[in-house]
């Protein structure tokens, strides 16, 4: 029997670039992997490379108090329909409502995966709001997931989740055999230079 995955991501950019062969990878290795996000033409491409099934919720990246139930409730729906072993939500707000909607679903394997933290340069009372969801976000997940040392740091310091519940995996790398040198991308620098 396969696992049921879920990946929730606010926008397909963040499965188009961030998830890039590790989608393929799960469902290659036992697991059924389906990737919610916003409507968009990034969305199938993802599924067209990964080849994993891909769901539509309309989410924005903006917070926007008066779409959140909406979008709650449609990523509850989803959820319930595809009955998942493991939720894996990031992205902020896909993340709080992923996290939300899980819960509420009694999904065994919650993960909140953390690659930074939003409120960063926000003040006031929206700085109070965004540390809340984050707050509240991690008391969903039953794994906060931190891509550095210092941005678990960060989450303990403030109070965001016990730092039991975090693990530090690092972020992506960066594949540096697209960075090598070949003859058609030498030729395309000289083009470019001359142009230039």
């Amino acid at each position: 029997m396969k696992h049921r995955l879920v990946f929730v991501v606010t926008h397909p950019t963040t499965a188009w670039h961030l998830l890039r062969g590790q989608l393929s990878f799960l469902d290659a290795n036992g697991f059924d992997v389906t990737v919610i996000s916003s409507p968009g033409p990034e969305l199938q491409r993802v599924a067209d490379r990964e080849r994993v099934r891909v769901v539509p919720v309309s989410m924005s990246r903006d917070v926007r108090l008066s779409e959140g139930p909406a979008a709650l409730l449609s990523l509850t729906r989803e959820l319930r329909a595809l009955r998942p072993h493991i939720v894996n939500a990031s992205t902020p707000k896909a993340g709080l409502l992923g996290m939300i909607a899980a819960r509420s679903l009694s999904v065994p394997v919650r993960v909140y995966l953390l690659r930074g933290l939003r409120l960063e340069g926000a003040t006031g009372l929206a700085r109070v709001a965004l540390g809340g969801a984050e707050w509240l976000t991690a008391r969903c997940a039953h794994e906060v997931v931190c891509v550095s040392e210092s941005l678990k740091k960060v989450v303990v310091k403030r109070g965001y989740a016990l730092e039991r519940k975090i693990t530090v995996l690092p972020s992506n790398g960066v594949d540096i055999g697209r960075f090598r040198e070949r003859a058609e991308t030498r030729a395309e620098c000289e083009r470019v230079r001359r142009e230039l």
